[in-house]
């Protein structure tokens, strides 16, 4: 499930609802959940096993609630030992708190699309582009899930 939403860049209630008549060889059309948008994804390349992941299940992912999902996939990261200690800035007020967890502790479904998307910008995927993959009707929102390192600002700038 996770890689399938991570090589389409869907959340996991538009991977929830798919079924066979959603696809053809070279997309998966389907009307999101959430938005109620018509969202076409291509499969080609890159994502092309999102297809044969879906035919191989049979077009049915298992019926899970979001919560339940998450909290399997923070287990399977666990034991997988995705552990390396991640420090996040948060803000309340005017106060910083900064967090440190293991990693396996802040995956969740939503970081598939989240990584989906900064994998498309980094690879110098028009973020006008990305956005009609997501269904996001603005930059700002979408841009919310970009998360850049330090490495891909100096290759880019390299390149200039």
């Amino acid at each position: 499930c996770f890689i399938f939403m991570l090589l389409t860049a869907q959340r996991y209630s538009d991977m929830q609802q798919i079924c066979p008549e959603q696809f053809t060889k070279n997309h998966w059309k389907f009307q999101s959940v959430k938005t109620g948008k018509e969202i076409t994804v291509p499969l080609v390349e890159w994502n092309k096993m999102a297809f044969e992941i879906a035919k191989k299940n049979n077009y049915n992912f298992p019926k899970l609630t979001q919560q339940y999902f998450n909290r399997a996939l923070k287990q399977v990261c666990k034991k997988a030992e995705i552990n390396c200690i991640i420090s996040l800035k948060r803000y309340k007020g005017t106060n910083t708190v900064l967090i440190k967890k293991p990693k396996y502790e802040l995956i969740s479904s939503d970081t598939a699309r989240r990584t989906a998307v900064t994998m498309l910008l980094s690879k110098g995927v028009p973020p006008t582009v990305v956005m009609k993959l997501t269904g996001h009707s603005s930059i700002q929102t979408m841009m919310k899930y970009e998360n850049t390192t330090s490495d891909l600002l100096f290759e880019a700038l390299k390149k200039l």
